[in-house]
């Protein structure tokens, strides 16, 4: 995941220039940076952010309750000013120019995401954007965006506009002196005087208060909402409170004998490379995981403090190399551009790229950074305006900083809009029916656009199947939808470019799924149960529960259709990535959801139950060496006829080998290249399936033969989009199914 090398200036409560902290920096920023480009050993890389979090609570701190001390109140606009001047020049500019690079080098659809990801980034709160595209289920596949590292600025930032109040407000009530704070800062942080160890333990009590009650939050919040919690400012505030926290106790802290010091940098920065080497991707984070990169950070900050002299011993030694400080110089400018970079690149290639390739990105990434910070950004830091000890000067621009967030804001929006309304115009396009050749059959007005291209005088009704040799998957008769599929796998339509006029409109795809808001039960841990929704007929006497994950609730549309005709009431048991025990992961607490369901058939006593789910999570084997799907199935289809007389197994789709947006909208892209082989391991798998759902007494209800044709499976079947990514089907493309699965349930429902 993105982090960021944060953007605060190199102001130490020694009074002097942290080295050492430059040095961190660089090993952050570099561990972020390796783990983004796929370095397999540092796949926990992504805690470099941490590392960024406590040095910023450090900083900041000592930052303001210096500059009380010189100017005698909370120097407000000084803060916001140097923040301005920090951050946002370069912000801006990496925004206007992935903007502007997404535009020319994305596919139309990834554009457009990012222009609006621009937008919330531009206002400093891309976490709570991304947290809530994260949470979408069907969004988990697709790439990340350009902008996703703009995430861990937008914590930064929400921390710096509400910290100096909080930190005012808490001076306050604990001196009684609400903007005079010299003596007060004086008692607490300058050596030499009385130490007023009351104050300070006032002010650690308030500190600490904070630190653990966001760190519970975050403990609790990834354990039931792991991607809210890894972007949350609330989940994340302790790591900002114990750097914080250090500047606080700065006079006790740099007491210490310099061989303790140095001892603890050492084992600090040995924890920051340790969790980097033993995280990865599956590291439940932050939560308990991030006690150890914040904790590390905090040893490697408190041993270069300084006490009677600076460590000659400690990791500062390290960490003040010239080369470690020349990174950590241009750390905050190598953030902003690596992760844009590297993502762009990826998409333009529509595949993921080699580790190599990546760490030659990487290194045009950093020349592109050095160049950013020698010309564009440390210029505009000492032009008018320089930070000095503690202190901030205009020399009579003093309002010039503020105008940065406006005037940046602006800018971003100016741009994005621009190239918004380019990219809609050009989608616009893409809707309008082409006239060439191949396309022309797709004006027909028939109720069923997928199958238009193809009509023939075939008869709606399914001939009677034939069972094939050895107990195989029935060999359904052709009907007008599975001539459909046949004929969009022709040479001559395989040859085609991909057409315009296609159903549904690319930029509306990523939502063509059926909309069952609080009826189904969604993906987070915390969503183990839902409400009991009755879709169908009005007045219905027979019930038929819809069971299983996001494969069953892609049927739910044309299943509600088939009840309002036949009489059925339609009541959807559904948990996104949940099936039943043991198909899915118990991360998404999938068992306590799967007993409440069951608990609430047993009270509906269905006629009939439809079980659809996808089969990937399955163990192939299971722990008595048999085969793991179809034991699975045989149990689940024995407890489902406990439940109801009647038990429906839908074949699962198959998945396509690319996402139906990147694929249709590639450069050069055709039918035939968006057109991916039929999986020999999923038709074993579905002949296994067949074979013991019915000799178990249940039905089973093919559906690949809607999808592919000849062991091939096309994206587009007539002039419509089949699938909304890599394994769902679209609700446009279900909903012209909606005859023939019909037809296919009257058949098997008593």
């Amino acid at each position: 995941m993105p982090a960021h090398s944060g953007g605060t200036d190199p102001v130490p409560p020694e009074h002097t220039f942290r080295r050492d902290i430059q040095g961190l920096r660089a090993i952050a920023v570099v561990l972020v940076v390796l783990d983004h480009a796929g370095v397999s050993y540092l796949a926990g890389g992504y805690i470099g952010v941490d590392v960024f979090f406590v040095i910023s609570g450090f900083l900041i701190t000592g930052w303001i309750l210096r500059g009380s001390e010189k100017a005698r109140r909370v120097r407000f606009r000084a803060f916001y000013v140097a923040r301005a001047r920090r951050i946002l020049p370069a912000a801006a500019l990496t925004l206007v120019a992935t903007t502007i690079a997404s535009r020319y080098l994305l596919n139309p659809v990834r554009a457009l995401s990012t222009f609006h990801d621009a937008i919330w980034a531009a206002f400093f709160a891309a976490n709570v954007h991304f947290a809530q595209v994260g949470t979408n289920y069907f969004s988990s596949g697709a790439p990340p965006s350009p902008l996703q590292n703009f995430w861990s600025l937008a914590v930064e930032e929400q921390f710096y506009v509400a910290w100096p109040a909080v930190l005012m407000i808490t001076l306050f009530v604990l001196r009684r002196a609400p903007l005079r704070f010299d003596r007060l800062y004086r008692r607490l942080f300058v050596v030499r005087h009385e130490v007023d160890r009351a104050a300070i333990r006032r002010l650690v009590v308030i500190l600490g208060v904070v630190i653990v009650a966001s760190l519970v939050w975050s403990v609790h919040d990834t354990a039931n909402d792991p991607t809210g919690a890894y972007f949350s400012t609330l989940t994340r505030a302790w790591e900002l409170g114990v750097g914080a926290l250090i500047a606080v106790c700065t006079p006790f802290l740099s007491r210490p004998p310099e061989w303790i010091k140095a001892s603890a940098s050492w084992v600090g920065l040995s924890g920051v490379l340790g969790a980097a080497v033993w995280f990865n991707a599956g590291t439940p984070f932050p939560g308990y995981a991030a006690l150890l990169p914040v904790s590390a950070t905090a040893l490697i900050v408190v041993g270069g403090l300084n006490g009677p002299g600076p460590s000659r011993r400690g990791a500062a030694a390290f960490l003040n190399l010239r080369p470690l400080r020349c990174v950590g110089d241009v750390s905050y400018s190598f953030y902003l551009w690596h992760w844009p970079v590297l993502v762009i690149a990826m998409e333009y290639e529509g595949h993921k790229l080699s580790v190599p390739t990546n760490l030659l990105l990487l290194a045009g990434a950093f020349g592109l950074s050095v160049f950013t910070y020698k010309v564009y950004e440390d210029p505009l830091h000492r032009k008018d305006f320089r930070i000095v000890v503690g202190h901030a000067r205009s020399h009579g621009r003093r309002w010039l900083g503020l105008i940065l967030w406006p005037l940046s804001v602006l800018t971003v929006l100016f741009v994005a809009e621009v190239c918004l309304q380019s990219v809609q115009s050009e989608l616009s396009a893409k809707e309008t029916l082409s006239s060439t050749p191949g396309e022309a059959t797709t004006t027909s007005t028939s109720a069923t656009p997928g199958v238009a291209a193809t009509t023939t005088t075939s008869s709606m009704a399914v001939e009677p199947a034939t069972t094939s040799p050895s107990g195989a998957l029935p060999v359904l008769p052709p009907d007008s939808y599975t001539n459909a599929v046949a004929a969009s796998i022709s040479p001559e339509r395989l040859r085609e470019t991909v057409p315009n006029g296609l159903s549904p409109p690319f930029q509306d795809l990523t939502g063509t799924t059926a909309s069952l808001g609080t009826c189904i039960a969604d993906a987070t841990p915390q969503s183990t149960t839902s409400e009991v929704c009755h879709l169908g007929a009005v007045k219905a006497k027979r019930t038929l529960v819809v069971f299983g994950d996001s494969h069953a609730a892609m049927w739910m549309t044309p299943l509600a259709a088939f009840g309002s005709a036949t009489g059925w009431d339609i009541v959807p048991m559904i948990k996104e990535g949940c099936s039943a025990p043991g198909w899915s992961s118990a991360y998404n607490n999938c068992d306590i959801w799967y007993h409440w369901a069951v608990s609430q058939i047993m009270q509906i006593r269905p006629s009939a139950i439809i079980f659809s789910s996808s089969y990937s999570n399955i163990p192939k084997t299971n722990p008595d060496g048999d085969n793991g799907l179809v034991a699975a199935m045989a149990s689940e289809v024995k407890v489902l006829l406990d439940l109801s007389p009647q038990v429906i197994v839908f074949e699962d789709v198959p998945g396509l080998g690319q996402n139906p947006v990147d694929c249709l909208l590639a450069r050069g892209a055709t039918l035939g290249s968006c057109t991916f082989p039929l999986s020999s391991a999923l038709v074993s798998e579905d002949t296994n399936i067949y074979q013991v759902v019915t000799e178990g007494g249940g039905a089973f209800l093919q559906t690949i033969p809607w999808f592919c044709a000849e062991n091939q499976c096309p994206t587009v079947i007539g002039d419509t989009i089949s699938y909304v990514d890599q394994n769902h089907v679209s609700n446009t493309y279900a909903t012209e199914l909606a005859k023939p699965l019909a037809t296919g349930l009257d058949a098997v429902l008593k």
